[in-house]
């Protein structure tokens, strides 16, 4: 939510309930953690960097549970 855009605008996780056609399907994916917060802090391709949006604590937050749930 405090993500924008947020992360289910783009990308499909289904423990989120998201559906995102745009990005990565991370449930296909299921990126672990440190991949994760790689794409979140620096972006990948058109996703936007959220460094500036998230703290660090957000950010391995959000790393964790995706990696978490991916799949799953």
């Amino acid at each position: 939510q405090i993500a924008q855009p947020p992360c289910g605008l783009c990308h499909t996780l289904a423990d989120a309930g998201t559906k995102g056609e745009i990005g990565a399907k991370l449930d296909e994916i299921q990126p672990d953690e440190q991949r994760v917060m790689a794409a979140v802090r620096q972006g990948v391709g058109v996703m936007p960097r959220y460094d500036d949006k998230l703290s660090p604590e957000q950010i391995e937050a959000v790393a964790d549970y995706v990696s978490k749930t991916a799949g799953k």
